[in-house]
């Protein structure tokens, strides 16, 4: 996922939980909701293309 993110312009980075597969989000600058807009529908385009149905439940 995070290097399908990053050919979308997005970086993500891995998590640091031992027992999961995860990433984490965290800012460094000047955001904007319109960021986050773009991060979810990403996440959203990256999650079909793998076939990861959404809500995770």
């Amino acid at each position: 996922m995070r290097s399908r993110i990053s050919e979308l312009g997005l970086v993500i980075y891995p998590g640091k939980v031992l027992n999961a597969d995860c990433f984490r989000i965290g800012t460094i600058g000047n955001l904007f909701p319109e960021d986050f807009h773009e991060l979810l529908a990403a996440i959203e385009e990256v999650c079909k293309e793998m076939n990861i149905m959404l809500p995770i439940t």
